[in-house]
């Protein structure tokens, strides 16, 4: 892995750091939680002797047919490759050529979680794959995003109904009359504080299906790593609601390039009725843009839970393509992939 680790450092540290997704450690740990059966795979793309761009993917082997995958697994995917800047606007289309004259085989290939906001970072289009004669399908799931360049008072005038402005507001006041206040820790001030978030996020629905990060330990080696590499990075957010010096909710985000990612949170059962994680939600909207000007996008990812589409809007997705291979068995395996999700969204509709 030296070698690779060399290579990839020198991409990463030409483009500044610029995601904490690349970080080698992290992606290393990404596999050892998250992969249980499918072959790491590493494609990289060559100028000459010089490599330009690596892409960490997953090799299935299903029913005969080799399916060449990102790293996707709900809030913790990593969708995209590790490109030198200079060569991003060209990437998609050198690497499905090199793909096709390569000697890597393949039947499909499929990147899912890449979110439409950043699909211009690597000019990732369908028609990119059209034109390069790959057949092709792309299947959107909406991910709850706010703007966060909209004024508080505003964002709560269009985008939350009257009668859920009302019960903000009362909410808001009792908690403010018992002494509540929301709290931001930032960067490495907020690692003391990392075993206060698992506590409450180990509470409710998710302590009894087991889903919470401290009950599954895939998702709680990974997210150690992550807060460390977030908080060495300074891209760390830990975000809480107290209610008379106790934190009743919480929340686990990073802000990158523009966009804060709520990853995880949740709220202390008992408190339910003052609605904490909604108020800490919306304490999040109202006052992170103290903390970086720039940002324009929250980004709380797909399923709603019901409640996301109450607080967001729609206009954004997370993409999921699908692109077949050149021979005859791939096209054939890709008509029967588009019959089968015409199948299943027609009995979801």
């Amino acid at each position: 892995m030296l070698p690779l680790k060399q290579t990839w450092q020198a991409i990463l540290e030409h483009n500044g750091h610029d995601s904490t997704l690349h970080d080698y450690d992290l992606v290393r740990q990404w596999y050892e939680s998250f992969n249980t059966q499918d072959t790491p795979l590493f494609l990289s793309l060559w100028e000459g002797d010089f490599c330009v761009a690596i892409y960490p993917m997953l090799v299935e082997r299903k029913a005969g047919s080799v399916i060449l995958k990102n790293l996707w697994v709900d809030t913790f995917s990593i969708a995209f490759p590790l490109v030198r800047k200079e060569y991003r606007d060209v990437f998609m289309e050198r690497f499905m050529t090199a793909l096709d004259h390569g000697n890597v085989p393949w039947d499909a290939l499929k990147l899912s979680a890449v979110p439409t906001y950043m699909c211009h970072e690597l000019n990732l289009a369908p028609d990119a794959f059209t034109r390069l004669g790959h057949q092709n399908m792309v299947i959107a799931d909406t991910t709850w995003c706010i703007d966060l360049r909209q004024p508080f008072e505003e964002y709560l005038k269009t985008q939350l109904s009257m009668h859920s402005r009302r019960s903000y507001r009362n909410r808001r006041n009792k908690l403010e009359r018992e002494n509540a206040r929301f709290v931001i820790y930032k960067g490495r001030e907020a690692l003391p504080h990392w075993e206060t978030l698992l506590h409450i996020e180990d509470n409710g629905w998710k302590a009894e299906q087991g889903s919470s990060i401290l009950r599954t330990p895939p998702i709680k080696g990974y997210c150690d790593v992550l807060v460390r590499t977030l908080a060495e990075q300074d891209k760390l957010y830990f975000c809480f609601l107290e209610l008379q010096g106790k934190a009743i909710a919480g929340s686990f985000s990073y802000y990158e390039n523009g966009v804060l990612n709520g990853l995880k949170g949740g709220y202390l059962r008992e408190y339910k009725g003052y609605s904490p994680f909604h108020i800490l939600t919306l304490s999040m909207v109202e006052h992170f843009r103290e903390y970086e000007p720039r940002a324009a996008l929250f980004n709380i990812f797909p399923n709603t839970y019901g409640y996301k589409d109450k607080f967001s809007h729609g206009r954004e997705s997370f993409l999921t393509f699908t692109v077949a291979g050149k021979s005859l068995k791939s096209r054939l395996l890709m008509g029967l992939y588009k019959l089968k999700m015409r199948h299943l969204s027609r009995r979801q509709g």
